[in-house]
């Protein structure tokens, strides 16, 4: 079987490829998703090949992710698993997309399949698979069946932290009378990395490995990236005006898109000098592939308000905004905790970039705090309405992972970035005394289906 897979991957890796599927990788690679699907349909036609209907899938998940809509991925799928069969990797990948779909669509006979066909061909063997069909089995209500499979899924691997909370979290709703010993957990994890950005050209390869490694699932902090000086300054002055004219969910949060020209101009001068020259290359392996990055249109600019001590009142030179006031919101944090990018079936590099333009952390101004404990899967709180599969109440998500939370302390300038799954939010305490303004910037790198199925 090894050697059947390894003549398998060489081939097609190797073959000679038609004119539009090498046309459809370049417009792929760029972003061109609709253009790209259309030439990796004409590939296919005239050559009914595996990997041509994998770019295909990739392009077209890309492309539908945009829309929110999984319809089309999951056609896709369904034609590659009458054609072709399927690997391990895609029958967990075909299993994913099903809980990306709303709860009213939801097949779980067709999503227990895909896990189960995932199960049988690994001998168990995976984390992911197990997780994926205690989902199922969760949302059909066997509440047993699906510890089980958190179980299993925990004896593949004794990180997987989702098993653990999905367990526990059915345990505090009274589905299960057994916690098996799962309690909240107790310390912060390794999953946090700190670079100084003067320092780059010392970082070694194996650090390059490492850093890749933990932005998937965690976060790296980059010190003194951009410098304190009038540049810096002009820029949060144009920030507050900007922001001063929004009160986005009561946030104070304004979108770039609707930013002054001037204003753009100068973030640009950020991404195109900082970002795209220096960090992205870091931390990303598909931009050293050709990959251009996808900008996600949801970028904001950020002004957090203290907080007054006596009345728990956000408070700024321009409105208040009453501590906890949105569902969702426990004393203390502006946000839930939260995933900024929570999609089952995308195998695409997320990155998030966060910039502080003021010193903040405990005691100084509002920051963030995140999860150095790695999460592979959406954590979907129940009162943001997202209407997948096994919501869980915000409150259960706070208490569990509370313990495993760090807070950020960061000076003007400096940059921190994690990926889709990373867990965190703005927090607040009541000896904090000024606001902090910042950028929040996103990017996706590289195909939406796991590598393995392209032959990469």
């Amino acid at each position: 079987m090894k050697i059947k897979n390894f003549f398998s991957k060489f081939f097609y890796k190797y073959i000679p490829h038609n004119a539009n599927f090498v046309n459809a990788i370049k417009l792929l690679k760029a972003n061109q998703f609709g253009l790209s699907v259309k030439e990796f349909r004409e590939a296919y036609k005239h050559d009914k090949n595996k990997k041509y209907l994998a770019y295909l899938l990739s392009a077209s998940s890309s492309f539908h992710n945009v829309a929110a809509s999984i319809d089309e991925t999951i056609n896709l799928c369904r034609e590659y698993k009458e054609v072709f069969g399927g690997d391990r990797v895609f029958w967990n990948f075909y299993g994913r997309c099903w809980l990306d779909v709303c709860e009213k669509d939801f097949l779980a006979d067709e999503a227990d399949k895909c896990f189960s066909k995932a199960i049988e061909i690994s001998e168990g063997k995976h984390a992911d698979d197990w997780y994926g069909l205690g989902m199922v089995r969760q949302f059909q209500q066997r509440y047993n069946e699906a510890a089980d499979c958190y179980l299993k899924s925990i004896e593949c691997d004794s990180t997987f932290v989702e098993s653990q909370f999905r367990i526990w979290s059915m345990y505090q709703d009274g589905f299960i009378n057994d916690n098996f010993g799962i309690e909240p957990l107790k310390k912060s994890g390794k999953y946090l990395m700190d670079f100084d950005f003067n320092d780059l050209d010392k970082i070694s390869r194996r650090e390059v490995i490492e850093a890749r490694k933990i932005k998937e699932f965690g976060t790296i902090v980059f010190r003194n990236v951009i410098k304190q000086d009038c540049f810096l300054r002009s820029l949060k002055e144009e920030i507050l005006t900007y922001t001063a004219t929004y009160d986005y969910n009561k946030s104070f949060i304004a979108p770039y898109d609707h930013a002054p020209s001037v204003l753009k101009k100068k973030i640009q001068k950020i991404i195109d000098n900082k970002i795209f020259n220096k960090l992205l290359p870091l931390v990303s392996e598909w931009n050293d592939n050709g990959w251009k990055p996808f900008q996600n249109p949801s970028w904001w600019l950020q002004y957090m308000p203290v907080l007054d001590k006596e009345s728990q009142i956000l408070t700024g030179n321009r409105s208040t905004t009453p501590l906890g006031e949105i569902v969702g919101r426990p004393s203390g944090y502006a946000t839930p905790l939260h995933q900024d990018n929570p999609v089952n079936c995308q195998f695409s590099d997320w990155q998030t970039f966060w910039i502080t333009l003021d010193e903040c952390g405990p005691g100084i101004a509002p920051s963030i705090r995140v999860l150095t404990i790695p999460i592979r899967s959406p954590i979907d709180p129940l009162e943001e309405e997202l209407g997948r599969i096994n919501s869980v109440k915000a409150n259960l998500i706070s208490i569990f992972f509370d313990k495993a939370m760090v807070k950020i302390k960061a000076a003007p300038g400096d940059v921190v970035i994690f990926g889709r799954y990373m867990l965190h939010q703005t927090f607040y305490d009541s000896n904090m005394a000024l606001p902090r303004n910042s950028i929040d910037l996103r990017w996706v790198t590289g195909p939406s289906v796991p590598k393995e199925m392209l032959y990469l």
